[in-house]
């Protein structure tokens, strides 16, 4: 952090704020706790953190194709959140799942 926080001051020469968005929100916040010329403002914007609702409407489509005209790249996507979140890899299945969780982080 300190090497890109360097190049900012050099840049800028008058910022001592910081702004991280997606995984750059994991680093911002730990940023001031070494650099100490941070000191005015910092933000961490983690992004959109429920994708749940909108893999699982694009499932619900791809569900309703023939499987040859499927998209090659869907089944690795299936599997990847069957494992993730622990169910058969079967696109119906993985499809109920991301929409319960979305449901219950929005509870």
């Amino acid at each position: 952090m300190t090497a890109i926080w360097n190049y900012q001051i050099i840049r800028a020469k008058k910022s001592k704020s910081l702004m991280g968005i997606s995984f750059g929100s994991y680093f911002v916040p730990r940023a001031p706790a070494f650099e100490k010329r941070i000191n005015r403002l910092c933000i961490a914007n983690s992004g959109n953190i429920s994708w749940g609702a909108s893999i699982a409407g694009a499932f619900r489509k791809v569900i309703q194709l023939p499987k040859f005209l499927r998209p090659a790249s869907i089944a690795s996507m299936v599997q990847d959140y069957a494992w993730k979140y622990g169910v058969k890899d079967k696109i119906a299945i993985a499809t109920e799942e991301l929409q319960a969780i979305t449901i219950r982080l929005r509870l």
